[in-house]
């Protein structure tokens, strides 16, 4: 027989007030967990003094150990072109070679000079003794000598700057130049080259900093190029002055790059682990919050007690305290929201920073 409307509505009105009898009884059971005869059960962690290591967040930018844009030191023609774009290469390796006829020319000229000037000059030295040449002569043939060894140099010198050289170990970028092309001595571009193992990268910490940081730190670096990759390095120097304008020091560090994964210019974000100190470190689940100061409840005699604190670093779940704890003393972590000052207490559960 089909139900009337009265009675579906009745039987969901019994339905629903059995479910909130139900839940009623669960949160009386609840509340009996947490409070037995006006004791707080609770959750306590036991302050210790331990070695507390400071991360600083900042964010720079990758750059090349050394890197340069070579250019030639003399002008002339390129007859030859030793490298390819993009290769690695050696210190002293050749690059490019530039027209020699001219330098040779001049310097053969010289060397002729240099030999006529060195057979006077050592005539004059033998006839000087006996009077049969006047000083003033002799005089003119040593700075003729003299003039004629350093122009040979000069053109030796002018010589060997034809080939351009790498100045270091690196990477070369992309060519700029053709045989046949005419470069002027430090104007032309000729190719990039790149130092990049390892990187240097560069960034600045706030002045409230400048006390933690030393020589030799450990930083992690994070490339958007490679999300899942963390490269170390260590800090190696710092800016003398800080700058004005957003009172904070420049630092740099070096990370090894074996693989040349990592690209000069690339945006990095870095974490600067500071040199480790001694501190006193308890769980934010302890840390309470009122308008005058934080605050954690200790346990003593069995009873737990209002307890002002001044709180400094926070990391992993961990807070450092400046001021209001002795290591120790046992914080509660656990239960906190049925306490009032000087409640008593039953631990159920200790734990202890490690």
């Amino acid at each position: 027989m089909p139900i009337g409307k009265p009675i579906r509505s009745l039987i969901v009105l019994l339905v629903s007030i059995i479910l909130v009898s139900v839940s009623g009884c669960g949160q009386s059971v609840a509340k009996k967990e947490t409070k037995k005869n006006g004791i707080v059960i609770v959750e306590t962690h036991t302050v210790r003094q331990i070695m507390w290591q400071e991360q600083i967040h900042a964010v720079g930018t990758l750059l090349a150990n050394q890197g340069i844009m070579i250019k030639p030191e003399v002008s002339g023609r390129i007859t030859k072109i030793f490298f390819h774009s993009g290769e690695q290469i050696k210190k002293g390796a050749p690059l490019i070679k530039t027209n020699q006829e001219v330098f040779k020319a001049q310097l053969a000229f010289n060397q002729a000079k240099l030999t006529l000037s060195t057979a006077d000059l050592s005539r004059k030295k033998r006839l000087a003794p006996r009077g049969a040449v006047a000083q003033s002569s002799l005089d003119q043939a040593v700075a003729a000598h003299k003039s004629d060894v350093a122009n040979v140099a000069r053109n030796q010198a002018l010589l060997q700057q034809t080939v351009i050289r790498a100045p270091f170990d690196g990477t070369l970028g992309l060519r700029h130049i053709d045989v046949g092309q005419y470069i002027v001595a430090g104007q032309t571009s000729i190719v990039n080259l790149q130092d990049t193992n390892p990187m240097r990268v560069e960034f600045s910490v706030p002045e409230v900093y400048l006390n933690k940081l030393t020589i030799g730190e450990k930083i992690i670096i994070r490339s958007d190029s490679f999300p899942n990759m963390n490269f170390t390095g260590k800090v190696f120097a710092f800016e003398s002055a800080l700058d004005q304008r957003t009172r904070s020091i420049k630092v740099r560090a070096k990370v090894p790059n074996e693989k040349n994964i990592l690209v000069p210019g690339s945006f990095a974000e870095i974490t600067l682990y500071t040199k480790k100190e001694s501190a006193i470190v308890i769980p934010e689940t302890g840390i309470l919050y009122a308008t005058d100061s934080p605050y954690v409840y200790i346990v003593k005699d069995q009873h737990a007690y209002k307890r002002k604190v001044t709180l400094g670093v926070r990391r992993d779940n961990l807070v450092t305290v400046k001021q209001g704890l002795q290591p120790g003393e046992t914080v509660v972590t656990g239960g906190l929201m049925q306490l009032i000052n000087g409640s008593k207490v039953q631990i159920q559960k200790t734990e202890t920073t490690s």
